[in-house]
């Protein structure tokens, strides 16, 4: 059994992926109340993709990159990624649920039974479909939550064929991605983020060198821009380089000693806490102040600042008390 090494470069892109996701909704949400002093929309929804195309990937890589170097244990993963998801998630939920639904009575007219979707985590997915009781995770988690469902059958094929496997499946499963109509509604869909899993898985076979698939990406993305191809095409493939260009800027801090790994890891493992309570806090607290004083750039970049300083410390909060109730209850459980 391999011996499994933490790699910075792995949160680095974490934490990328997330600042994007903060910035991008913060600008959403401040320009269409006219309170945003640029418009960088246009330059964002690519970015923005890019971001949550790595962050996929980031998903695959390090689930095969842990994995690698232990025997596969079915127990042991399940476990994992309910204590990696739901503790925090159900604390940030239902305090929300409680107060929004229960006292104010709002979402009446959902059906009950949705509740369930929310408990497993699926209702911001299904929220384009069909009301829902939809409050935090937006459709991502949903999306995430369906591809760790479908990594074990992938890695119990992959164990038998090697990780070329998993790169062989994300190209035909992005072509195929790519010969729809129109391949960009693709990208809020687990569809549209399964090429992007299974080229993780295999990122992670290759980690800690991604030199070659890196070279490639970047090539493939010139030849398709230089086509004219359809964005998807594009983004899709521009997401790998970007991957690999941020993994080794982060790997540049094996060189930087300590304390900015241990900064950097503890942000990163901040970030699903930032994922889960960011928007609330842009429009329950950043915008109501902000609608209430003349925004400058200034005032409006310190807003930036407070809530992706505040999503990360709220983040820490709630992933210590999650902890401790986890603790708590596992006490009483054995005695």
């Amino acid at each position: 059994m391999k011996e499994f090494k933490h790699l910075p470069g792995l949160d680095l892109i974490r934490v990328f992926g997330i600042l994007v996701v903060v910035f991008y909704h913060y600008q959403v949400e401040t320009a269409v109340r006219g309170l945003c002093p640029a418009d960088f929309l246009p330059a964002m929804e690519p970015l923005v993709q890019v971001a949550v195309y790595t962050m996929t990937l980031l998903s695959g890589s390090c689930l095969c990159w842990q994995e690698k170097s232990r025997s596969w244990s079915m127990k042991r993963y399940l476990w994992g990624r309910f204590l990696a998801i739901y503790p925090l998630f159900w604390l940030c939920f239902f305090p929300i649920f409680i107060y929004s639904d229960i006292i104010c009575g709002n979402n009446e007219g959902v059906a009950p039974w949705k509740l369930l979707l929310s408990i497993v985590g699926v209702d911001g997915y299904f929220q384009s479909f069909t009301p829902t009781f939809y409050k935090i995770g937006e459709w991502y988690l949903g999306c995430i939550l369906f591809l760790y469902a479908v990594f074990p059958v992938l890695w119990r094929m992959i164990r038998r064929r090697g990780v070329v496997f998993a790169a062989v499946g994300a190209l035909f499963a992005w072509l195929a991605c790519c010969f729809v109509e129109n391949p960009g509604q693709l990208y809020p869909t687990l569809i549209g983020q399964l090429p992007l899993f299974f080229m993780g898985i295999f990122l992670g076979g290759c980690l800690p060198s991604l030199w070659i698939p890196g070279i490639l990406a970047g090539m493939t993305t010139l030849v398709l821009y230089g086509l004219g191809c359809p964005e998807y095409w594009i983004v899709t493939a521009a997401s790998v380089g970007v991957f690999v260009m941020v993994f080794y800027l982060g790997q540049l801090l094996l060189f930087c000693g300590p304390f900015l790994q241990k900064a950097l890891h503890w942000l990163s493992r901040r970030c699903f806490g930032v994922f889960l309570v960011h928007h609330l806090a842009i429009t329950l607290v950043i915008v109501p102040v902000l609608v209430n004083h003349r925004v400058t750039p200034l005032y409006w970049v310190s807003g930036l600042l407070l809530l992706t300083v505040g999503s990360f410390v709220i983040s820490f909060l709630l992933d210590g008390l999650s902890r401790s109730i986890i603790k708590f209850l596992a006490e009483r459980v054995v005695t």
